[in-house]
């Protein structure tokens, strides 16, 4: 029996914190808020929070679940890529990306390093994989081929979709990597007695291979069932981790900026399908007076730049919700779709960083108030959330970036109630910002995956 990370169920939640971080992550505005205690922080970024949800399944293991790759051109290019990703080289990764990537791709992705540096990440976190199956799903408009790969340590599940060329040599022409989410099996549940010891056991093999260092609580029915600590805080000192290590949640900081707006828009403050151009009037206009609240809450805008590093770069450098807002202005003949000077929203799901970076914007010239500050004073003071804060990753109090919400395991009850809405919103706001409604996030964001 294993444990294997499910989509959006509700049973128990698991905050952990993977110890290296996806470069495509690195500077999510608003998704990363610093904590202001005055507790110990560690002194490197060393990575980003997942927080998942968990079952306890009978999957099986990773060697039962291989298994043989198709005589396709997917096939072929999936065990080219699994062989180089398995090396753990990253010369190995490279050549691969050097051979089998088109040349226009690699030099969108910034080079075959940059390429291979992505995948090596990947490596750090999940470690080897095997090949499970491949599945045709419906995504939105458009049906893709999704790669599963199981974990031979980590046993956790990744989806690769790799864009091949319509003719041979069927070279890559993008890729996506799907985390958190697993194919569509029907995992048997029970809850067995000796939980506690195979978490136990199976996190400290984790930490062994030296692809996880984290804080893990496990609650069921609100007891705490088992709660854990597990590799270094800070690998430079050699200080390990410890249940009350404070954890930078990435990503996961959408779901308050999305609690935000809803309580703007229960407050009358703003509504939903408001157009971007009421509160942002300096936008391109022919952008955003077709862009409604609503698209940028649900990653349907189609206002996607990080594809250009310069613009990464740039944005980087931000020290305030308007510098991301002046280097998006910068660069906004940039976007990823290039369809500036056509631009029609998206209308159907793409994940974007800078929609929420706009959605910080539109909190502050609704609020009139900081976005740190109505976060802090709205939704963290109201559910309790003592040890969750924001500050500027060199200490210094204020608005910057990048930012991360750093929380310890002991908030994290209060932290559901927040998110939840149950101190935040009204029972009508509340259902609104639900994965059920797909009003604040969209399947796959990161408020589904950690939060519900």
């Amino acid at each position: 029996m294993t444990v294997c990370t499910i989509h959006a169920n509700h049973l128990w939640c698991l905050h952990v914190r993977l110890r290296h971080c996806s470069q495509s992550r690195r500077r999510d505005l608003l998704n990363i808020p610093i904590h202001t205690s005055t507790r110990s922080i560690f002194s490197t970024m060393l990575c980003s929070v997942a927080a998942v949800c968990l079952v306890v399944p009978r999957c099986a293991d990773a060697q039962e679940v291989s298994g043989t790759l198709p005589d396709t051109p997917l096939g072929q290019r999936t065990g080219e890529l699994l062989n180089a990703f398995n090396s753990g080289s990253l010369d190995s990764i490279i050549g691969f990306v050097s051979d089998s990537f088109i040349p226009k791709t690699i030099e969108q992705r910034g080079g075959d390093r940059a390429v291979a540096t992505y995948w090596a990440g990947v490596y750090r976190e999940r470690g080897p994989l095997s090949f499970h199956s491949i599945e045709h799903r419906t995504l939105g408009q458009r049906t893709a081929e999704i790669v599963w790969l199981y974990g031979d340590v980590s046993r956790a599940w990744i989806g690769v979709i790799l864009r091949l060329e319509g003719v041979a040599p069927y070279r890559v022409t993008g890729h996506s990597v799907l985390r958190w989410v697993r194919p569509l099996l029907k995992p048997e549940m029970e809850f067995p007695e000796a939980i506690g010891e195979y978490l136990d056991s199976y996190l400290t093999r984790m930490a062994d291979a030296d692809i996880f260092s984290g804080a893990v609580l496990l609650a069921r029915d609100g007891k705490i069932v088992f709660e854990g600590a597990y590799g270094f805080e800070n690998r430079s000192t050699n200080r390990t981790m410890s249940l009350d290590s404070r954890f930078k949640l990435a990503s996961v900081t959408k779901m308050f900026t999305g609690v935000a707006i809803a309580q703007l828009a229960e407050a009358g403050k703003l509504k939903f399908d408001d157009k971007m151009s009421k509160y942002i009037p300096e936008y391109p206009k022919h952008i955003g007076k077709k862009v409604t609240i609503h698209q940028l809450l649900t990653h349907q805008s189609g206002i996607e730049l990080d594809d250009y590093p310069r613009y990464n770069r740039d944005a980087a450098k931000g020290r305030s919700v308007d510098d991301l807002l002046q280097t998006q202005l910068k660069y906004i003949k940039r976007l990823n779709l290039g369809n500036y000077d056509d631009f029609e929203p998206l209308g159907s799901y793409d994940y974007t960083n800078e929609g929420i970076d706009l959605l910080g914007v539109i909190v502050e010239r609704a609020s009139k108030e900081t976005w740190p500050k109505y976060i802090a004073d709205h939704i963290f003071a109201k559910a309790g959330m003592e040890n969750t804060g924001t500050d500027t990753v060199d200490g210094d109090p204020g608005l910057v970036t990048p930012y991360s919400s750093l929380s310890t395991l002991g908030t994290s009850a209060a932290e559901r109630r927040a998110v939840d809405g149950k101190r935040n919103l009204n029972p009508r706001w509340e259902r609104l910002v639900n994965c059920e409604g797909h009003v604040l996030v969209h399947g796959g964001t990161a408020y589904e995956q950690a939060v519900v």
